[in-house]
Order: C-alpha cells, then structure tokens, then sequence
C-alpha cells in the first residue's frame, strides 16, 4: 500500500510538472483561482441577474462533478494518449510498465485515483468554493458531485478498457494532403477521438443559450437569435483549432524536409474541413427551433469562422493551447476578434429584414480574411 501511494504521490508531481511546463508554472499555478474567480462570477450573476432559483448551481455542481468523472475515467487528460503514444516520445508513469517492474493494471488504478485526487484540488474544489460564494448551501452537494465523479470515472474506466479509438488509415480517400491526414489521426486517436470536439462545441453552445434564455440583460439576442447565434458559433469553433494543434510541435518535424507554410497550410485545412460542416450544421438546428433568414445566418457563421481562424492563427501560431494563457497574447485576441464579432452582434440585434449591409460586410470580412491570409 505505501508503494502504491507514493507512485500516486509521483503520478501528482509528474502531472503538475507536466502542465506548469507546458503553461509556464506561475501561469498555471494560478489556473485555481482563476476556476474559483470565474465560478464565482457565474454563482453571482446567476444568483442575482437570472430567472433561475439559484438551485441551479446544486444542479450544475453535480453535473460538472460528472463530466470531470467521465474525463478522468479515460485513464486521465494524458494518460491513454501516452498508451497511444499520441504525444510522441513523452514518458509518463502510467506508460511504463513495458519497462518497469509495475503491472499495467496497478499503474492504471494508480493513475485513476491521481486523477480523482488532482482535478478535485484544481477543479472540483475552486467551482465548489465559487458557487458557494454567493449561494453556500451549495457545500451540502459537495459529497454527492464527488460520488457523481467517481461513478462517472469508473463507468468510463471500464468502457475505454473494452475499447479501442477508431484509428483512421493513413490512405483513406479524401482529397487532402499528408499532414493535414496526420491532423486528423492525431485528433482520432486521443482521448475521446473526434467527439471531444463535438462535446466542445456543445458545452459553449449550451452556455451561449443558457445565458441568452435566462439573463434579462440578454434577451436582446432573442430579437434575431438565428443571426446572433450564428456569429457564436464562429467563435466557438476555435476550440477545434485548439484541438488539431493539441498533439504535436514545430520541433516533432525537425527532421522531415517540411516547410513550416506547409504545416500551417495543413492545420488550417483540417480546421476549415471540419469547422464548415459543423457550423452549418449546428446552424441547422438552431433554425428549426428559431426559423429566420438561412441564407445570411449561414453566411455570418462561415465569415466568423474563417476570420476568427486568421486572428488566432497569426498570434499564436500553432500553440493556441499555450499562447492564449499569455495575458498580452489574450488581450490582443479580443480586441482583434471585436473589431467584427460586436458589428455582427449589433446587427444581429437591430436586423429587421433588410440584409444587404451585413452580406456587403461579411462578402469584405471573407475576402480580406482571405487577402491576409495569402499575404501577412
């Protein structure tokens, strides 16, 4: 038992280390407060500016004890990617048993319970502390969002042990080139395959709704909310820019007679391949509930889209998992990304069915997108 203890303790160390690498320490050590500061804003407005009891927050605690089970339960946000070897040649604990003396079984139930103990300091403990904030019966929940958590992490222990991620062959038949190929395996591969992204995009839809139907001071939104949820969705499709450059770096192709154009060239195809298809889709949807103009909705969703991709493209390059916890780097972003999403917005809102404007600005958003692209 005192083995397997400190090989949890060690497992902690690593997966800190792990990420104030990545996140440059002070960054991340702060990642806490910020979870506790955000989650306390959210207890406060919810509280006092919605229409909901602020019961909610009970309910919205065990679903987030939930969903961190359920991530947890893959065997960690690292861990089966590095049995994937997904993340190249890093070496985690939970990867050696080809070359200890530890059982793969032992290190798994290690890393499981590493897990439950690390997201619950850095996650479940900062939202608990937030909600409780300005609504403290909240702390009552507590005990039962920690079972949620461990149910959840053990059901979905048990599924990914039964299953394997669905690997994309190399030669499958589409029109696109290698390492734009490579992009999509290696998002199929990790943890969660390609429904990480569609879980992505639902989580902030759903906020993106659940803040225009139940704050007042939203309610302006619902004048047009084809049109303004289309400019949304824009928006939240960097989160799959996110994840297509998750799984390597510039110095992964060192070796390889690959320019750096190419490779950029590569992720911007893998996002426009998947991120068009979804916007449109999810645009779709939000058209049966709230039917409006399609034609424009769509046209909004793709100008926000492609022009969000240049924005974040050129500050952060290919590390927006990293450069966006830079606090310049951030603040650039916004401005940048305002100067098109609050007109959209703003028209959104006053629209009354005379369109040409917003298609003459979004005809000039998409062309200039794509001049800059061509030519920064």
């Amino acid at each position: 038992m005192k083995q397997f203890l400190k090989i949890v303790w060690m497992m902690m160390v690593e997966e800190w280390r792990s990420h104030s690498r990545i996140y440059r320490g002070h960054s991340f050590a702060l990642f806490p407060v910020l979870v506790f500061i955000f989650a306390a804003a959210f207890s406060y407005f919810t509280v006092n500016y919605s229409t909901l009891n602020p019961e909610i927050l009970d309910a919205g605690l065990l679903a987030l004890g939930g969903m961190f089970g359920l991530a947890a339960g893959t065997i960690g946000f690292y861990g089966r990617d590095a049995f994937q070897n997904v993340l190249g040649q890093t070496e985690y604990l939970v990867y050696t048993s080809q070359t200890l003396p530890l059982s793969g079984r032992k290190l798994g139930a290690a890393f499981l319970i590493k897990d439950i103990l690390y997201y619950s300091l850095i996650l479940t403990l900062p939202v608990t502390a937030g909600f409780a904030v300005f609504h403290l019966p909240v702390i009552y929940s507590l005990p039962e969002m920690m079972g949620f958590f461990s149910l959840a992490a053990a059901l979905s222990l048990s599924i990914s042990h039964f299953t394997r991620p669905r690997i994309l062959k190399p030669e499958m038949d589409l029109p696109i080139d290698s390492l734009t190929n490579k992009a999509f395996i290696d998002v199929s591969r990790s943890t969660g395959g390609f429904l990480k992204i569609i879980f992505s995009l639902g989580l902030l839809t759903f906020f993106y709704w659940y803040f225009v139907f139940f704050f007042p001071i939203a309610n302006a939104f619902l004048r047009n909310p084809l049109l303004s949820f289309s400019v949304v969705v824009g928006i939240a499709n960097l989160s799959v820019y996110n994840w297509i450059n998750r799984f390597d770096s510039l110095k992964d192709y060192d070796y390889l007679p690959v320019k750096y154009r190419s490779l950029v060239d590569s992720k911007k195809k893998a996002y426009t391949i998947l991120t068009l298809p979804l916007t449109t889709l999810l645009i779709l949807v939000a058209y049966l509930f709230y039917p409006g103009d399609l034609f424009l909705a769509l046209l909004i969703g793709y100008t926000t889209t492609m022009y969000s991709l240049v924005v974040v493209e050129k500050l952060t390059k290919l590390k927006p998992n990293i450069r966006f916890y830079q606090t310049g780097t951030f603040i650039k972003f916004l401005i940048i990304e305002s100067i098109v999403i609050v007109p959209l917005l703003f028209a959104s809102v006053i629209y009354r069915g005379i369109w040409i404007e917003i298609v003459v600005f979004s005809m000039l958003i998409l062309f200039s997108s794509a001049l800059i692209e061509e030519h920064w």
